[in-house]
């Protein structure tokens, strides 16, 4: 009877605890619970009751407190409460949610992947063996999702992170509407989503963690813990969301959300530090965009805090010290007082001590580490500190468990400092190392505009591997592997999924119906944009599908070459097929890194290099740097640096015969893709030193590219029409009145081609009907280059970019398997590249239009003249007319277009190149047969460009065209 009585005296102390607060009854509370257990019997039937009530009070105080004990001894009375239930036990759901929810926390709280593997197996045996009602098994999903995500935080196993989403849907699916559960259901989901955004770069999932957080925060009561909570949440993800798009109004709510959700947490929450330590980093973004010394001591201010407020144990402990860490160096770089940077040395290396081993943000720690050594070495020059930078950024490198990102982000760094100490031989190895892990970012599974965004981060490393590779006197295969490996990977990304997979479905049609199915959901945009229909049971899973579509379509490649006859299936060519390429003329692929520049020369008999020893780095950058890598001089100066040397190993050194001219394809790399190096030379001395007096040019990628676009078909014998597309008048823009005069001299050429004209309503949903069933696409218009988002870039239709033609619309089409003949795109900039970052993704509208499916694609580097773009198109298809639609003939009608432009110009042209670019050289009456109408006009007239340009251009005009095919 003692017991019993006790167990009634603890129940009224808790009571009191529970109106009062006071944490004194809550101490007498367990002590009585603790003593009506010591009295029970181990068969009394209260005792279960007792136990949970002791455990249920010691569970509280820990809240509390903080206390680990207290958390040890509530897990032990759970799991004695436990013993010897089975799941046909009316109270056994329960108790299994009793202690998972304290295994959830130990594993939070200190990091305990035991505790997060314990509690995972309890969800999954219940749910599989036990009877449960609709709540209980909501409850378990939703505590069965959060043990994937403590193991995810803890080991890094993306698998996890997919299982955590999976189940969050499931616990939401079981939940009613009107429970009020479903809002920390919904919590739980944002916070998978989020999490997976931030591993693998995608937005969509991003974007629907904040959807989702929303909705749980608008739900709670304002003020209350859980408003608190759901405020902490959503401010993270708009936080993350600005760091992504830039949009300072994300910035500004995430702070006045963080602000709101420190305000309403008492001073002894438990949640406190977490709700500072958001806040801070919220600082931290808000400093990092205006400098201003007030922003960072409110971040030193709340960054200390947040750490106080953190219990050493807790699994959040080393994100307080990285954060406070990075805010003092911060303070190093505003005030050079090296004792701060000492401090973030000494705070970031404690943070990375208190990650486990396996934790997946051990790479972005040591990253973080290395380059304040890096910065401390710039000031001591203290062989110590570079020799502890180079450590580091190895160690992140080799951190399996962390984001690819991220271990290639310290790669990078890496090869440089090796570089900095002239170990070219341990730089050479880190490079191989880090090439070899671009192929694991898993790209396939990702929206274009995630593609874009990765892809940003890793740019020009497989340049400085080749490089490397080529100093030390590899084989020049070997450099050019490299190569391949790591640029282009946007389009090669979508071209392996739109292979030609005929003999697949011939031999193995099960594994091409597979290979189909998977194609097809990752080749369908997320709906990430579309809203949210909480009544909806699927949920929004499309990105979710993705991911999961991603590894199942990586797996069933590696099924796919295990069998006879498909052992290199979507593997890089060998060099034997790289030789082939060159059967139609040599590729050039001119090479620039930190180290040096070089010519890999791909021929038919030999893959040869030839090191540019008069290139200099510097005069590239500064080129680029002031605009004036399209000058006369910088034309010269790529001629003698470059294209000289090149033509004259490849044996083009004097001009052809006029029925024989060589063809070359070049590739560029890196910032050289500025560059014209078509138009390199000496144009005003009368000699024929210039490349456009030796070959025929080409652009491309990729070796990988020309070979997949030689394997698609020709153009089906049905597509003879032409897509003709004038905007003599676009609103928003200037008028361009030569455009429909181009238009009509195409409409005439095609014609006589037998070739039939379409001239839709320049619409874009019009334009990519039209685009399935042409053979020739012409556009003479106004384009626009987004340097922030590349994909974003298009063909101007009307004032809004909603309604014009896009890069990512390109992508978004399969036209492989017509393979249209030519897309000639008449408008400014066309192939220009404003985002130096990407300029081995070559992502512009130019290689929108060839990775969409065309064979051919003409376009331009730079603004062009309206009434030039005429003469241009005209005698480019009279060329065509010439020589029949053959891939040769685009090329060549390109090229003789360009060589009679460049003659006229050099005819008139002086000693002035501001003269040179203004003088009369256009079409006159013999050339346009018009009557004249354009004679005086000369190169004065329009610039397709996006807005009017107030100083006229001091480049020749006919320079900016290319050619870009196979």
């Amino acid at each position: 009877m003692a017991a019993k009585y006790l167990n009634s005296l603890g129940r009224l102390l808790r009571h009191k605890f529970d109106f009062e607060g006071d944490p004194r009854n809550l101490d007498e509370a367990i002590q009585a619970f603790r003593q009506s257990v010591n009295l029970s019997k181990e068969n009394d039937p209260p005792r279960l009751q007792w136990l949970t009530d002791l455990g249920d009070s010691i569970y509280t105080r820990y809240a509390l407190t903080g206390s680990q004990p207290d958390l040890e001894e509530a897990i032990e009375l759970a799991r004695k409460a436990l013993d010897g239930k089975s799941g046909d036990d009316p109270d056994f759901i329960d108790l299994v949610i009793n202690l998972m929810v304290r295994l959830r926390t130990q594993s939070e709280r200190t990091g305990s992947v035991s505790a997060a593997e314990e509690a995972i197996s309890m969800a999954q045996k219940t749910l599989e063996s036990s009877s449960k009602d609709r709540s209980s098994r909501s409850t378990l999903l939703h505590l069965l999702a959060g043990s994937f995500s403590d193991r995810y935080v803890l080991t890094g196993a993306i698998g996890d992170l997919n299982q955590h989403i999976m189940a969050s849907r499931q616990a939401i699916d079981a939940t009613s509407i009107d429970d009020p559960e479903r809002v920390t259901r919904l919590a739980g989901l944002s916070v998978g989503l989020s999490d997976r955004h931030t591993r693998t770069g995608a937005l969509g999932d991003l974007l629907e963690a904040i959807r989702i957080a929303k909705m749980a925060f608008e739900q709670t009561q304002e003020g209350s813990d859980d408003w608190a909570t759901h405020a902490c949440n959503l401010s993270g993800y708009l936080r993350t969301l600005y760091q992504r798009t830039d949009e300072r109004i994300d910035l500004d709510t995430a702070i006045s959300l963080a602000r709101g959700s420190v305000d309403a947490t008492l001073a002894g929450n438990a949640l406190r530090h977490i709700r500072l330590g958001n806040l801070t980093a919220c600082l931290i973004a808000r400093f990092d965009s205006t400098g201003s010394f007030d922003d960072l001591e409110e971040c030193v201010k709340m960054g200390n805090e947040a750490k106080d407020a953190t219990p050493k144990e807790h699994a959040e402990w080393p994100a307080r010290l990285h954060d406070l860490g990075a805010i003092m160096q911060r303070r190093y770089q505003m005030t050079q007082d090296l004792d701060d940077l000492d401090e973030a040395i000494r705070l970031t290396q404690h943070a990375l001590f208190a990650l486990g081993p396996h934790h997946p943000q051990q790479a972005d720690t040591m990253s973080l580490i290395a380059l304040f050594f890096a910065k401390r070495y710039g000031e001591t020059e203290s062989p110590e500190d570079l020799q502890r930078t180079e450590s580091f950024y190895r160690a992140a490198l080799f951190q399996t468990q962390s984001p690819i990102v991220a271990r290639i982000e310290a790669g990078v760094k890496l090869i440089s400092v090796c570089m900095v100490q002239k170990d070219m031989e341990q730089a050479y190895e880190d490079a191989k190392y880090v090439v070899d892990l671009i192929p694991q970012m898993a790209v396939r599974s990702l929206e274009s505009s995630d593609k874009q965004d990765l892809l940003l981060k890793i740019g020009g490393v497989s340049s400085e591997a080749a490089g490397l590779a080529l100093h030390l006197g590899e084989d020049p295969l070997v450099a050019l592997s490299l190569l391949e490996k790591g640029r282009g990977i946007f389009a090669l990304s979508l071209d392996e999924m739109r292979a030609d997979i005929k003999s697949l479905e011939e031999k193995c049609p099960d594994l091409a119906r597979k290979f189909v199915a998977l194609r097809e959901q990752l080749s369908t945009s997320s709906a990430s944009g579309k809203t949210l229909d909480t009544e909806d049971p699927e949920w929004n899973v499309d990105e979710s599908r993705r991911h999961e579509a991603g590894d199942e379509f990586e797996s069933l490649i590696e099924e796919i070459r295990q069998q006879t006859g498909f052992e290199t299936f979507l593997l890089p060519p060998s060099e034997s097929e790289i030789k082939s390429v060159a059967e139609r003329g040599p590729i050039v692929i001119i090479n620039t890194s930190m180290l040096r520049c070089d010519a890999i020369l791909v021929e038919s008999h030999q893959i040869t290099s030839v090191p540019l020893t008069d290139f200099n780095r510097r005069e590239m950058i500064e080129y680029v740097k002031n605009g004036t890598f399209r000058s006369d001089e910088a034309l010269q100066w790529l001629w003698d640096c470059v294209a000289s040397p090149v033509l004259n190993a490849l044996g083009f050194d004097k001009p052809p015969s006029e029925e024989d001219w060589p063809h070359v394809w070049w590739i560029m790399t890196g910032l050289l893709n500025k560059f014209p190096v078509h138009a390199a030379g000496h144009h005003s001395n009368g000699t024929s030193d210039t490349v456009i007096d030796r070959v025929i040019s080409s652009y491309h990628g990729s070796i990988q590219s020309i070979i997949r676009g030689r394997k698609r078909p020709s153009s089906a014998a049905t597509q003879t029409n032409a897509l003709l597309v004038a905007m003599e008048a676009t609103p928003g823009s200037s008028k361009l009145p030569f455009a429909a005069r181009e238009i009509a001299a195409i409409r005439g050429i095609c014609k006589s081609m037998l070739i039939e004209p379409d001239e839709p309503e320049p619409k874009r949903d019009n334009i990519l009907s039209s685009l399935l069933e042409c053979r020739i696409f012409h556009f003479a218009g106004h384009a626009c280059t987004d340097p922030e988002d590349p994909i974003g870039s298009y063909l101007c239709l009307d004032e809004e970019r909603e309604d014009c033609l896009t890069v990512l619309d390109l992508l978004d089409i399969n036209l492989q398997s017509r393979s249209p003949f030519l897309a000639y795109l008449s408008a400014c900039g066309t192939g220009r590249i404003e985002n130096n970052h990407l300029a081995d993704e070559g992502i512009h509208l130019i290689n929108g239009f060839h990775t969409a499916g065309f064979r051919h694609v003409i376009g331009t580097l730079w603004e062009v003249k309206d009434e030039i773009c005429v003469d241009m198109a005209r005698m480019t298809y009279e060329g065509l007319m010439q020589n029949g639609m053959t891939d040769g003939a685009v090329s060549r009608g390109l090229h003789e277009a360009s060589r009679e432009l460049r003659d006229r110009w050099s005819t008139m042209a002086g000693t002035d190149h501001r003269t040179i670019a203004s003088s009369q050289v256009g079409a006159g009456e013999s050339e346009r047969g018009d009557g004249g109408e354009l004679e005086g006009r000369g190169f004065d007239g329009f610039l397709r460009d996006i807005v009017t340009c107030d100083e006229e251009p001091v480049y020749p005009p006919w320079i900016p065209y290319i050619h870009y095919g196979v």
